[in-house]
């Protein structure tokens, strides 16, 4: 944060080892790598995490810990997380498997020629899109 020119930022601080799984003790460590990057703790807005009771737990969970700490720190569901068991569960249906079939089979027809690539990319250009990514990556699961 810089006071003349404040900008939301979400930065990966790092991974580091946690010894209580408890909701207090990963919210102690979390807390503590915070305050380890010289972050003010009180200033955080949001909170995001999957759905398991130790994180998520209105009483015990680590949400509860850090917002007992800092209430303007909102806690949020993870959209990623909430994605992906969507999709989970949408798989078991025989169009949705075989939508995503499909599609990987696309990918691997495009990526697997540097012609194809080099088509597909300039296809990418040549449209009115504001991404900057230019080529397809592979499908692959998620273990969250």
């Amino acid at each position: 944060y810089e006071a003349d020119n404040p900008v939301i930022r979400e930065e990966f601080l790092g991974f580091t080892p946690i010894t209580d799984l408890s909701g207090r003790g990963i919210a102690e460590t979390v807390i503590q790598l915070i305050r380890e990057h010289g972050l003010d703790v009180h200033k955080l807005r949001g909170q995001g995490f999957d759905g398991a009771g130790a994180m998520s737990g209105k009483f015990n969970g680590v949400q509860k810990h850090i917002r007992d700490l800092v209430p303007s720190a909102l806690y949020v569901h993870c959209s990623n997380h909430t994605l992906n068991l969507a999709i989970g569960d949408a798989c078991v249906l025989k169009t949705i498997r075989s939508f995503f079939g499909m599609l990987k089979c696309v990918i691997n027809f495009i990526n697997s020629s540097p012609k194809r690539t080099t088509i597909f990319k300039n296809a990418i250009e040549a449209t009115v899109c504001i991404t900057k990514k230019r080529k397809l990556i592979s499908l692959c699961d998620t273990r969250w």
